[in-house]
C-alpha cells in the first residue's frame, strides 16, 4: 500500500517533467534552433498505440462504468475525449508510417490529427464548464446504458466523417509542400486556448475537493496543452519541437494512468475505480446538499450498531430531509444521533424483522428494494437500501399508498371483470344459438361457445375458422348456400370483419363429412378499435334445420297442390263444356217447342254454368301465381298501366270511366303479375262505381324502403270491418245479381303481393269511394328511373278517345 507522504511527494514529482518539457520548448522556439531530424516511424507508432490509444480506450472503458454508476455527463464527456483523440491519433500516425498498407498524405494526417485534437479540446471544455457550474451538469432521464451507446455511436461516427472528410479533401488545407498553413495554426492555437480554459476549470475543481483523481486529471490536461504548443510551432516532422509535443502527448497518457489509479478522496483503495471516478467527478457538495432537502421522497443516512461481537443490534440515524421527516412525523433533531430504539422503542414489536433489509445492504453490500406499511401511519412505502460504504447506508423512502389503493382497486375490479366474464361465458353457453367471435378483421382468430363446439365437434380450445392457418383449421365440414360452396372470404364472420360493416339475416347450410347437414340464420356485427378500425366480428346463429326442412316439405305440398288444383280444374272443364253445350242444341232444337218455364230453366242452367266456368277459370289463375312466377326485373309501372288501360277499354268506354294516372316509377318485379294487379284493381274500381260516373286515380308514393302505390275510385265504398275479408278466397259483399264475380280477383292480388314481399290494405268509407294500397319493395333494385314532373301525369278520359 503506498503511503499518504509518498503520494504527495509523488504529485509534487509530476510536475517536474512538465515544467522540464515546457521550459524547453519555450527555449527552442525562442532561438529557433531546429537541430537534426529524428523520425523512426515504426517507434512513433508503437508509441502512440500504446500510450494514447490504449490509455485512451482505458479512460473511455473507465469513465463508461463510471457513468452507469452516476449518471453524470461529466465522466461520459471525458471518455468521448479520450476516445477520439486517441483513434484520431493513431489513425494519423498510421497513416504516414510506411510499410502498413495505408498511406496518407502529410496534409490528411495533419488535418486528422488537428481536427482531432480541437475536438478532443471541445469535449473536455464542455466537462470542466459541467463540473464547474454543477447545475449544468444536466441528467437524461432514460437508460444509462441507452444513452451510453449513443453517446459512443456519436463519437464513431464523428471520427469516422473526420476520417472521410480528410481523406476526401472536404477540409481547407492543413499542411502545404512549404509547411503548415496558417489554418492549421489556427486550429492549434483555438485548441490550445481552450485546453487551457479547461485546465484552470479543473484546477478549481480540485482545490474544492482535494481529490487525487482530479489532480492527475487536471496535470494530465497541462501536458496535452504543452503537447499542442509543441505540434504549433513544429517545423519538420522529426524536429526537437516536434518531439517535445510528442512527448508532452505521452505524459498526458501517463498522467491519465495515474488518475485512474488514483484513490477516491476520502474513500481510499477498497472502492472500485468506477466508483471512485464517480464519486471524483460528482457534483459538488452544495448542490447535492440542495438535492437531499429538496427530494420528494424522504431519504435516511445511517450506520448499523454492532455489539461486541460485531453483531449487528440497532442504527444511528445520521441525517434525513425535510420528507422523511414528514414520515415520522416529527422533527429531526428528535432523531439525529440516537438509536432507532431509543427514538422509537415500539418499533421491534411492530416491525419484528425490521433490520435484516438495513444489515443486507451495510454489510453486504448488496441493494435492496422491498415495499413496508409505516405502523405509525399507515402509509405504504417502496423502500430502496443501498451502503455508500461498508456500515452504512441510504434509505430512499417513497410512499406509495396511493399506488397499493389502486392495485388494491385494481385487483378488485379484475375479480369483478374475471366474474363478470364468467357470467357472459356461462350466458354464451346458455343461449340456444351459436355465438362465434373472432380475434382479428381477416377472421383467421376464431372461438365459439359450447353451442359451437357441440356443433362442429371440436374442443373448447380449437380455432373454429375456415381462414385459419392449415394446421388450425377445422377440416370435417364446409359452408354451402344454394348448393354452392361459399368461398372463405365470403363467409359472414370474414365479411363483417372484412368491410366493417354488419351482416344481417343471412343463412348457410353446413356440410359435414359424416353426412349431417346443418342450417344457420343469423347476424354478425364488427366489432371496432377506438380510432375505428375493425378488429373483429362477433355471430350470433340458430339452427334452422326443422325450419328448413318444413319449408321443403311444404314446397313440395304446394307444388302438389297446385299440380292437383291444376288438374282438378282442367278436368272440370271438359264436363262442364259438354253441359253447356249440350243446354245450348237443346234450346236450338226446341226453341218452338218449350214453354216459357222450360226456357227460364235452361237460361238458369246455363248462366250457372257460365259462372262455374268463370269460378274455375278464376282457381286456375289463382293456383298458377307462384307456378307461372317469374324472377323479378325492371317494370315501368306506367307502361303497365297502360297496357291494362287498353285491355280495359271496352269496359272504360261502356261505364264512361276517367282515369287519372300520376307519374309512376320502374320497380323491381313481375310484369305480368303487376298487369294481373292493376287489371283487377282498376277493373274492381269501375264495377263498384254505383250510380256515379266511374273517376279512378292511380298514383305512387316513394318511401325509404318501398314504393306505396294506391288505386284510389268514387264508387260505392265499402264499411271497414269488411277490410281484411275481402281480400279472402270466394268473400263478397255483393251478390252476383248486383255485380258479377267469383270472390278470387282481390286473393290473386293479394298473393301476388306477398309474393313479391309487399302489403296489401284498403281505406274506404260507405258510399264515399275506397282506396287500394299496395307495396313493392326497393330490395333487388327498387326504382331504378322515375319522372317526378307532375305535368307528365297521363289522363284517360273515353270521351276523348
Amino acid at each position: 500500500m503506498v503511503s499518504e507522504a509518498l503520494r504527495k511527494w509523488m504529485r509534487i514529482a509530476g510536475f517536474l517533467p512538465v515544467f522540464v518539457l515546457a521550459s524547453l520548448i519555450f527555449i527552442l522556439v525562442v532561438t529557433g534552433y531546429s537541430g537534426f531530424l529524428f523520425e523512426p516511424q515504426g517507434l512513433a507508432l508503437v508509441l502512440h498505440f500504446v500510450l494514447v490509444f490504449c490509455v485512451s480506450l482505458l479512460l473511455a472503458f473507465v469513465s463508461s462504468r463510471a457513468y452507469l454508476k452516476s449518471g453524470s455527463t461529466i465522466i461520459l464527456l471525458i471518455g468521448i475525449a479520450a476516445i477520439t483523440n486517441g483513434v484520431l491519433l493513431l489513425v494519423a500516425q498510421w497513416g504516414i508510417t510506411p510499410g502498413l498498407g495505408v498511406a496518407l498524405t502529410a496534409n490528411e494526417a495533419v488535418t486528422i490529427a488537428n481536427v482531432g485534437f480541437l475536438l478532443t479540446s471541445l469535449f473536455i471544455l464542455a466537462s470542466g464548464i459541467q463540473l464547474i457550474i454543477p447545475r449544468l451538469n444536466f441528467g437524461i432521464v432514460s437508460s444509462r446504458k441507452l444513452v451510453l451507446w449513443a453517446f459512443y455511436g456519436g463519437a464513431i461516427l464523428l471520427i469516422a466523417m473526420v476520417i472521410f472528410s480528410s481523406i476526401s479533401g472536404f477540409f481547407p488545407l492543413f499542411f502545404s509542400s512549404s509547411g503548415p498553413t496558417a489554418l492549421r495554426q489556427a486550429v492549434l492555437g483555438i485548441a490550445a486556448f481552450i485546453a487551457v480554459i479547461s485546465c484552470v476549470m479543473y484546477g478549481i475543481a480540485y482545490l474544492r475537493t482535494r481529490s487525487p483523481i482530479l489532480y492527475w486529471y487536471t496535470l494530465g490536461l497541462i501536458s496535452f496543452v504543452i503537447s499542442l504548443l509543441g505540434t504549433a510551432y513544429t517545423i519538420k516532422i522529426g524536429d526537437p519541437i516536434n518531439w517535445c509535443g510528442r512527448v508532452g502527448l505521452y505524459l498526458t497518457g501517463f498522467f491519465f494512468i495515474m488518475a485512474v489509479m488514483a484513490p477516491g478522496s476520502g474513500q481510499g483503495f477498497e472502492a472500485s475505480v468506477s466508483n471512485r471516478w464517480a464519486y471524483a467527478f460528482r457534483n459538488d457538495r452544495k448542490r447535492l446538499a440542495s438535492l437531499f432537502a429538496n427530494m420528494r421522497n424522504g431519504v435516511l443516512y445511517g450506520k448499523l450498531v454492532m455489539d461486541d461481537n460485531g453483531k449487528p443490534i440497532d442504527l444511528v440515524y445520521l441525517d434525513m430531509n425535510d420528507a422523511y421527516e414528514a414520515i415520522l412525523e416529527s422533527k429531526k433533531e428528535n432523531f439525529l444521533g440516537k438509536r432507532v430504539t431509543e427514538a422509537l422503542p415500539s418499533l421491534f414489536d411492530r416491525l419484528p424483522n425490521w433490520l435484516g433489509p438495513y444489515v443486507q445492504a451495510a454489510i453486504k453490500g448488496e441493494t435492496v428494494h422491498y415495499e413496508r406499511s409505516w405502523p405509525y401511519s399507515g402509509k405504504w412505502y417502496y423502500i430502496t437500501i443501498y451502503s455508500p460504504e461498508k456500515g452504512y447506508f441510504v434509505a430512499i423512502n417513497e410512499d406509495i399508498t396511493e399506488r397499493r389503493k389502486a392495485q388494491e382497486e385494481l385487483a378488485e375490479s379484475q375479480q369483478k371483470e374475471k366474474a363478470r366474464r364468467e357470467e357472459l361465458e356461462a350466458i354464451m353457453d346458455a343461449v340456444p344459438a351459436t355465438i362465434w367471435i373472432s380475434h382479428d378483421a381477416a377472421g383467421t382468430d376464431m372461438i365459439g361457445n359450447k353451442a359451437v363446439q357441440e356443433l362442429l365437434g371440436l374442443p373448447p380450445e380449437a380455432n373454429v375458422s375456415e381462414s385459419a392457418p392449415h394446421h388450425q383449421r377445422p377440416q370435417h365440414f364446409l359452408a354451402y348456400r344454394d348448393d354452392n360452396l361459399i368461398p372463405t372470404e365470403e363467409l359472414p364472420m370474414q365479411m363483417a370483419g372484412r368491410t366493417g360493416r354488419p351482416v344481417l339475416g343471412t343463412e348457410f347450410e353446413f356440410r359435414f363429412d359424416d353426412g349431417r347437414s346443418v342450417w344457420v340464420y343469423g347476424n354478425v356485427v364488427p366489432l371496432k378499435n377506438e380510432d375505428g378500425s375493425t378488429r373483429g366480428a362477433i355471430g350470433a346463429f340458430v339452427d334452422i334445420s326443422e325450419r328448413k326442412n318444413a319449408e321443403e316439405e311444404l314446397k313440395r305440398s304446394n307444388a302438389e297442390l297446385q299440380q292437383f288444383a291444376y288438374l282438378a280444374s282442367h278436368d272440370l272443364q271438359e264436363p262442364l263444356r259438354m253441359v253447356l253445350g249440350y243446354l245450348s242444341l237443346l234450346e236450338r232444337k226446341y226453341k218452338g217447342e218449350l214453354d216459357t218455364q222450360a226456357k227460364e230453366y235452361i237460361n238458369h242452367a246455363v248462366d250457372g254454368g257460365t259462372r262455374m266456368r268463370r269460378l274455375i277459370d278464376d282457381l286456375l289463375a289463382y293456383s298458377r301465381v307462384e307456378a307461372s312466377a317469374k324472377s323479378s326485373a325492371p317494370v315501368d309501372m306506367k307502361e303497365i298501366v297502360e297496357d291494362t288501360i287498353k285491355v280495359l277499354k271496352t269496359s272504360i268506354d261502356e261505364s264512361k270511366a276517367d282515369v287519372y294516372i300520376e307519374p309512376l316509377p320502374t320497380v323491381m318485379a313481375d310484369g305480368l303479375q303487376m298487369q294481373l294487379v292493376m287489371q283487377n284493381l282498376i277493373s274492381n274500381a269501375i264495377k263498384f262505381h254505383g250510380t256515379k260516373r266511374p273517376m279512378v286515380h292511380i298514383s305512387a308514393k316513394e318511401g325509404a324502403k318501398e314504393w306505396t302505390f294506391s288505386v284510389k275510385d268514387n264508387g260505392i265504398g265499402l264499411n271497414v270491418e269488411y277490410a281484411d275479408k275481402i281480400f279472402q278466397m270466394f268473400q263478397r259483399l255483393h251478390t252476383t245479381e248486383q255485380y258479377p264475380g267469383t270472390g278470387v280477383g282481390l286473393a290473386i292480388v293479394k298473393k301476388i303481393i306477398d309474393r313479391h314481399g309487399g302489403r296489401i290494405w284498403v281505406e274506404s268509407e260507405e258510399g264515399k269511394g275506397a282506396t287500394f294500397f299496395f307495396t313493392i319493395p326497393k330490395s333487388g333494385g327498387g326504382r331504378v328511373s322515375f319522372n317526378p314532373n307532375p305535368d307528365l301525369a297521363i289522363v284517360w278520359e273515353p270521351d276523348r278517345c
